[in-house]
C-alpha cells in the first residue's frame, strides 16, 4: 500500500475500518451489483445533492492501480456525469483473490485489528463520513488522462493562498513538463533543469550525495530571492540559470505570478525544502515510464544513469509520505 501513509496524514481520523476499506479497494478494485448504467447515473446525481467538501481533490490514489474519483469535483469541472459512469464501468473488476487481500491486510494490521473482519466489503466509519464527507467511485488509475492531471494540480493550486511556492516532483517521463506547459498562463513555472550541475562540479563525491546532481546551492539562493520578490509584489523576477549546451550561466527573466511552481526531480530536496511551501508528486508507474523513455533519444543515459540516481533520491526522501498532493 504505497499511499497508505499519505491517507493517514491527510485523514487523521481514519479508523482500522477505513484502512481495511482502503486496502480492500486497492486490492480487489470496484465491484458493483448494478449493471444498468442509467441506474448508476441516478445514484450519482442523488449524491450531488448531498453535503460535500469543497476543498476535495479531483481524485486520490489509493494504491498504484486505482484512484477515488470525487463525484462533486468531477461534476464541477466537466458539468456532466456521463463520462464518469463510463470510467466507472471500465474499472469494474472481477478479481476476487481473497488470499491477496488477506496477505495485504496482514502486512498492515494486527490479528487483533482483523479478528472480527470477514473479508467482505466494508463502509467508511461514522467518524470518517462525518469528518470528510466522502463521495467518490473507484476508477482505474490507468484511465486518468493528462486533462485529469492538469485539473488535479490546478484545483489544488487554486485553493492555496497567494505567494505560495510549490514543488512539482515526479520521476522522469511522468509528465511534469507537459502538465506545467498547460498551466504556465496561470502560474509561474521555474524548471529545475535551469540548475543542472556544470561539468567541473560533477565530482564523484558530489554525485554520491542524495540529490547532489543539481546545483542545490544556486536553487536555495534563487528561492530566498524569490520569496523576497513575492513579498515585495514584484512583477518580474530574474535569476541565474545554467545553459547545458553552452556550459555557461545566463540571467533568466520571468513574469512573476501569484503562485510559483518549481518543476522537476529534486525540487523538494532537503537542501532547500524549508523554502518550499507545498509538495506535489506526479505519480507514474514503471511500465509507463519505461515506455515513454524508450521513445527518447538519450534512453540509455536515462536507464543507466539518471533513473538510478532518481530512485535513490525518492527512496531517501519518502516522496509518497511527504507529498501534500499526489497527481
Amino acid at each position: 500500500m504505497l499511499f497508505l501513509k499519505y491517507h493517514l496524514k491527510k485523514y487523521p481520523k481514519m479508523t482500522n475500518q477505513d484502512i481495511i476499506k482502503l486496502i480492500y479497494q486497492e486490492t480487489l478494485g470496484p465491484n458493483h451489483i448494478i449493471s444498468d448504467q442509467n441506474r448508476v447515473l441516478n445514484y450519482l446525481q442523488k449524491e450531488l445533492e448531498e453535503n460535500h467538501n469543497l476543498n476535495n481533490n479531483l481524485y486520490e490514489y489509493i494504491g498504484t492501480n486505482y484512484v477515488r474519483m470525487d463525484i462533486h469535483k468531477y461534476y464541477q469541472y466537466f458539468n456532466s456525469l456521463d463520462l464518469f459512469v463510463d470510467l466507472f464501468f471500465k474499472s469494474l473488476s472481477l478479481n476476487q483473490d481473497l488470499s491477496l487481500l488477506k496477505e495485504t491486510l496482514n502486512n498492515f494490521l494486527s490479528k487483533e485489528d482483523l479478528k472480527d473482519y470477514n473479508y467482505l466489503p466494508v463502509s467508511h466509519s461514522d467518524i470518517y463520513r462525518s469528518s470528510y464527507l466522502p463521495h467518490y467511485r473507484i476508477i482505474k488509475s490507468s484511465l486518468l488522462t493528462i486533462e485529469h492531471k492538469v485539473i488535479q494540480l490546478d484545483n489544488y493550486l487554486s485553493l492555496l493562498p497567494n505567494k505560495t511556492i510549490i514543488s512539482l516532483e515526479g520521476r522522469c517521463a511522468s509528465g511534469k513538463s507537459t502538465i506545467t506547459s498547460k498551466l504556465k498562463h496561470k502560474y509561474t513555472v521555474i524548471p529545475i533543469d535551469d540548475f543542472f550541475l556544470p561539468i567541473n562540479l560533477k565530482t564523484k563525491e558530489r554525485l554520491n550525495e542524495i540529490g547532489g546532481n543539481i546545483n542545490y546551492e544556486l536553487v536555495k539562493k534563487m528561492l530566498v530571492e524569490l520569496k523576497q520578490a513575492l513579498k515585495r509584489n514584484l512583477e518580474v523576477f530574474s535569476y541565474s540559470a545554467f545553459d547545458c549546451s553552452k556550459q555557461e550561466y545566463y540571467t533568466k527573466e520571468i513574469i512573476l505570478k501569484d503562485k510559483v511552481i518549481l518543476e522537476g526531480v529534486y525540487s523538494a530536496s532537503i537542501y532547500f525544502r524549508e523554502l518550499i511551501d507545498k509538495i506535489a508528486y506526479l505519480y507514474v508507474d514503471k511500465e509507463t515510464q519505461l515506455k515513454r523513455i524508450n521513445n527518447r533519444s538519450l534512453k540509455e543515459k536515462f536507464i543507466n544513469e539518471w533513473i538510478p540516481l532518481e530512485e535513490k533520491y525518492f527512496e531517501h526522501i519518502l516522496i509518497e509520505e511527504i507529498s501534500d498532493i499526489i497527481i
